[in-house]
């Protein structure tokens, strides 16, 4: 089964340290959400769209980031 979103009832800083250590791509959106940067289909202002259509809310404070990863991720890729 593949991952395209986490949401964890334990704290996200931890589950998001883990992934960064296992260098696994999952970016936080949001105070609750992680999503699998493979699976996404746009970043939007507002909002991820993932694969299967499914689109979750970016988190005000997250906005910055996201667009800098975004940016990063474009350079990489």
């Amino acid at each position: 089964q593949r991952q395209m979103c986490i949401r964890e009832d334990k704290k996200l800083d931890e589950v998001e340290a883990q992934l960064e250590q296992m260098n696994i791509k999952f970016l936080r959106i949001s105070k609750s959400y992680l999503v699998n940067v493979n699976y996404v289909k746009e970043f939007r202002y507002e909002k991820v769209v993932m694969d299967d259509g499914k689109e979750f809310k970016i988190g005000p404070r997250y906005k910055d980031k996201i667009r800098k990863s975004y940016i990063e991720l474009m350079r990489i890729s």
